[in-house]
């Protein structure tokens, strides 16, 4: 399967500067640094294999997700690319932010 390009949509891009921020504050850069490469590691391995993640139509139809530390990556898969929608920690309720 061919790798799909990524895409962070805003509210993606927002919400890693705030991981960012409270990982530095709370554990400092190094920490930040070990966690954006998981991350990395994540959303390559998503671009590589779309369909690992189960699909959540019961949140938004073609919206998947994938665990990734403390947090959830949701995702859809595109023609062209594959858009990471939101970051949301865990214990977020993404029905309400979706």
């Amino acid at each position: 399967m061919p790798v799909r390009p990524i895409r962070l949509s805003p509210a993606a891009a927002t919400d890693l500067r705030k991981i960012r921020q409270y990982t530095v504050e709370q554990w400092g850069h190094e920490q930040w640094l070990r966690y954006s490469d998981e991350l990395d590691r994540r959303f390559e391995q998503l671009s590589k294999n779309p369909a690992l993640g189960p699909v959540r139509d019961e949140i938004r139809p073609g919206l998947r997700s994938a665990p990734m530390g403390s947090h959830i990556v949701w995702y859809r898969m595109r023609v062209e690319d594959l858009e990471i929608v939101r970051v949301l920690h865990a214990t977020m309720d993404p029905k309400m932010r979706l």
